[in-house]
């Protein structure tokens, strides 16, 4: 018990030990340990924070990064400037995240065109494309080749026509194919070519058991 004065002198009761050679308080074992644990929690929280996967597909979005090689190729340019977040993010995470954040940027930049895209019929869509210019300043060319590759192997251009037509209307289904048969070099790729121009086919199914894997996400 002290008693309290309010010069610097102080008195103690009897018996209570001598306060002028006092050393600190021992403590134990667990409280050191907190203070132990307190300190490394501080010191954590003062380290630069990583960059997180959400931070890279913002950074591929903004640079229109298509590729891993072109998101490297930033990461050195960082990396040259002192910048070293991004060549860390990519040599520790490692090529499925790189890749993963790659796709994601590109559906997240997409979203609203395939939504938009999703909702209209094959019907709409080509023509939609019969308001687009022609490509490859082709002027015409296929329509008029084609026609002659219908004609020389006596199938009327209506009838194929019609065909092409029922599939896109009705979708892929039992009865509903379109089936081009003919020699080698005949122009049967040749006059279904402008569907994969316009569609997101599924085109030359891979040998093996997974042969059709895809096919779900094809127009």
């Amino acid at each position: 018990m002290y008693v309290v004065k309010e010069d610097a002198d102080y008195v103690l009761s009897e018996n209570h030990p001598d306060l002028a050679n006092a050393t600190a308080p021992p403590t134990t074992n667990a409280t050191q340990k907190r203070k132990t644990n307190s300190k490394k929690r501080v010191a954590s929280k003062k380290k630069r924070k990583r960059l997180a996967v959400y931070d890279v597909v913002r950074l591929i979005q903004s640079k229109c990064i298509k590729s891993r090689v072109e998101l490297m190729a930033v990461a050195s340019k960082w990396q040259e400037q002192g910048k070293t977040d991004l060549a860390e993010f990519v040599c520790n995470r490692g090529p499925r995240v790189v890749n993963e954040a790659l796709e994601t940027a590109h559906e997240l930049t997409q979203a609203e065109k395939r939504l938009e895209r999703t909702s209209k019929t094959r019907l709409e869509l080509l023509q939609e494309q019969l308001t687009q210019p022609y490509q490859d300043n082709c002027d015409g060319l296929w329509l008029r080749v084609a026609v002659q590759i219908l004609e020389g192997n006596g199938i009327p251009v209506s009838t194929f026509a019609s065909a092409v037509y029922d599939a896109l209307l009705r979708g892929r289904g039992k009865y509903r194919n379109v089936y081009v048969h003919g020699p080698a070099n005949c122009g049967k790729t040749f006059l279904i070519s402008p569907l994969k121009s316009i569609y997101e086919c599924f085109v030359n199914p891979v040998s093996g058991s997974f042969a059709w894997v895809g096919i779900g996400k094809a127009e």
